[in-house]
Order: structure tokens, then C-alpha cells, then sequence
């Protein structure tokens, strides 16, 4: 594949930010735009994955042939119990 088709079909992607907090929302705002552009520009959820689990009805709603998902959390808490069924569910 050359890269010319892998930019095409990265620019067909539809990006599903979750992030921890307010502050990580404003984060990742500023740096998917001009004049940064570190993040594709895609949908900014605030959901602490910590936390709270991705339901079912929530992920249903996501292609998982067109949409990239990226999970943002702090890594200083030791609760990773709903972080491991998120990985497991993956595999």
C-alpha cells in the first residue's frame, strides 16, 4: 500500500476521543486545531474509562470499520479493573 492510499484512507476515518475530564477536553480541542494539528479532528467526549465502562449501547453506536477510538486517563490511580475488561473485550 502506498503512503498516498494510506493518507486516503486515514482521511475516511471518523476519530471518538473519550477523555478523563474538562481539561483534557480543552486539550485535546486545542491540539487537534490550527495551528497545532497534533489530533485528527474527530468528535471530544469527556468519560473517565477509569471509572465508568463503555456500554454496549455506547460502542453500538460507532463503526468499527470507519471510526478510530482513543482513550485519554491518568495513569497515577491504581483502579485498573475497567481498564482490563476493556482489553479483554478487544481481544
Amino acid at each position: 500500500m502506498t503512503q498516498k492510499m494510506v493518507m486516503n484512507k486515514m482521511s475516511n476515518r471518523l476519530y471518538q476521543y473519550f477523555v478523563e475530564g474538562e481539561c483534557e477536553k480543552k486539550m485535546i480541542d486545542t491540539f487537534k486545531s490550527h495551528p497545532y494539528s497534533f489530533f485528527r479532528a474527530g468528535k471530544v467526549e469527556v468519560l473517565n474509562v477509569v471509572f465508568h465502562k463503555l456500554t454496549d449501547a455506547r460502542l453500538r453506536l460507532l463503526n468499527p470499520k470507519t471510526t478510530s477510538i482513543f482513550l485519554e486517563y491518568d495513569t497515577d490511580i491504581e483502579k485498573t479493573d475497567i481498564l482490563a475488561f476493556i482489553i479483554q473485550r478487544d481481544e
